[in-house]
């Protein structure tokens, strides 16, 4: 009987140790477990602020274009203000050419008059055929400008215009690099718009002294 108690407690023991080592080999592979998720948990923390990063990043980006974006509509609509002004112009510089005709034709009237005055006043006739030829050949050049330049504005609308309906129907990522690409687009038209602006008053006018009339181009 003594004996089969200590072979009972030899036994209890033995499964106590047993027990103890596969507590042990479990706690030691949870403990694993447990730092592989803290790991896990700790990387996804990272990834999640440097995506907070970006997103503050293309916020402000989105602002910084939404900006530009009201800065060149307020040009349109100045540059719409020029236009109006130029039109005005034009037709001033088609009266002015109608009535320049009809100064010629009595000049030409009046010549054939005064034959007897041919001599004497052949020169001055002369200076003044030259004068109305340069009036003419100057607002003749100026509408032949404008038109152009005014269909050259039409053009830059209707493609803005289009620009921007197409920016729209993407998604917000698509926007914000079709933004960025429409905004390169629209500032090297209007520099283009600017150069062409400058050539005609060159044209017209000569080599600027300081400053042209020329709209100024956002930076």
């Amino acid at each position: 009987m003594k004996s089969f108690l200590q072979n009972l407690l030899i036994f209890f023991a033995l499964s106590l140790c047993a027990l103890i080592a596969f507590q042990w080999v479990r706690e030691t592979h949870l403990r694993g477990d447990i730092q592989k998720l803290t790991d896990v948990v700790h990387e996804k923390s990272e990834r999640i602020q440097a995506l907070e990063q970006t997103v503050k990043r293309d916020e402000a980006e989105i602002q910084r274009l939404d900006t530009l974006k009201n800065q060149l509509t307020e040009t349109v609509k100045s540059n719409n203000v020029q236009i109006a002004q130029l039109s005005r112009d034009l037709k001033k510089a088609e009266a002015d050419n109608e009535r320049y005709q009809k100064e010629l034709t009595v000049y030409k009237d009046a010549l054939k008059e005064a034959n007897e005055n041919v001599l004497r006043e052949g020169e001055d006739i002369k200076r003044l055929n030259e004068q109305v030829k340069t009036l003419i050949g100057q607002h003749n050049g100026l509408v032949t400008n404008l038109n152009a330049i005014t269909k050259n504005i039409n053009e830059m609308a209707t493609k803005w215009s289009h620009m921007a309906e197409e920016m729209q129907k993407g998604t917000a990522a698509a926007q914000r690099e079709a933004a960025v690409t429409n905004l390169n687009i629209m500032v090297k038209d209007f520099n283009t718009f600017e150069q062409q602006w400058n050539n005609m008053q060159h044209q017209l006018f000569g080599p600027p002294s300081g400053s042209t009339n020329a709209p100024a181009s956002n930076p």
